[in-house]
């Protein structure tokens, strides 16, 4: 057997993708890596986008945002007015603590599919879509204080 894979897809997460055909008759699929658990800080700037700039962290560490990765806002950040400029993937987002967030898209700016959100803390929290269309995700809320 032969043939090819165009991955559109893997450039955008924290996964990698190989065509293994060392067994006769079959193809297989190796899928590597892990999403992260990323913590908002939005000390670049303002942005939460894809591959974007260095706006979270990760273990304590800087890092960026990719499709799939769990996503918590909290106290913490030195922003807390967040602009999503493209549509994003988050695993889930989940918010703490009693800090007001307000996290809204510009042009297809939105947060989709099958995401989970929690909402813990006395805080406000905005979730507003782009003028591309509203937030579409579909996974489940929680929503165990405050207002979201």
């Amino acid at each position: 057997m032969s043939g090819s894979f165009t991955n559109t897809v893997i450039g955008l997460t924290r996964y990698g993708l190989a065509l293994d055909y060392s067994t006769p008759g079959q193809i297989k699929l190796d899928v590597t890596g892990s999403d992260s658990s990323l913590v908002w800080q939005g000390a670049t700037n303002n942005t939460w986008t894809v591959l974007g700039p260095s706006n979270w962290l990760n273990a304590g560490n800087p890092d960026v945002f990719n499709e799939g990765d769990a996503v918590t806002f909290d106290g913490s950040a030195s922003n807390f007015n967040v602009a999503l400029t493209t549509t994003v993937y988050p695993a889930s987002i989940t918010i703490n603590g009693d800090t007001n967030y307000s996290i809204t898209g510009s042009g297809s700016g939105h947060i989709s599919g099958g995401t989970a959100i929690t909402k813990n803390g006395n805080g406000t929290t905005l979730l507003l879509g782009g003028s591309g269309g509203p937030n579409d995700y579909t996974g489940p809320g929680q929503i165990n204080g405050g207002i979201l």
